[in-house]
């Protein structure tokens, strides 16, 4: 159970950020210079880099890691409005709440022992 607790949260966190990069990739089908399409591709890999970054700060601190992907569920609902459709709050915000309670089961369940 303990595995589980610690994978869990860290794959499904990569897994997201992957997913979230995957659709940076549009930037290069639209017609503009390649400069400003990599500047296009940055700005659109913002979220999956704060993912990635939250995930390799708390790998090891699972309050931590609770804590800020609680405050990265809240930033991205307001920021993107997820909440005004259910489609991207189910597909952008829940998972990162479901990673929150992950780290948080995996506090109480190592402070326990």
């Amino acid at each position: 159970m303990k595995t589980v607790l610690f994978w869990l949260p860290r794959l499904i966190a990569i897994s997201i950020a992957i997913f979230l990069s995957v659709f940076a990739f549009d930037v290069f089908s639209m017609p503009a210079p390649f400069g400003k399409k990599m500047i296009g591709f940055t700005i659109h890999t913002i979220p999956s880099i704060s993912i990635l970054i939250i995930a390799i700060i708390t790998w090891k601190k699972s309050f931590w890691g609770s804590f800020l992907f609680t405050l990265l569920f809240i930033a991205i609902t307001f920021y993107f409005k997820t909440y005004n459709n259910a489609t991207s709050f189910l597909i952008l915000s829940i998972p990162l709440l479901f990673i929150a309670l992950l780290y948080t089961l995996e506090y109480f369940y190592i402070k326990r022992k």
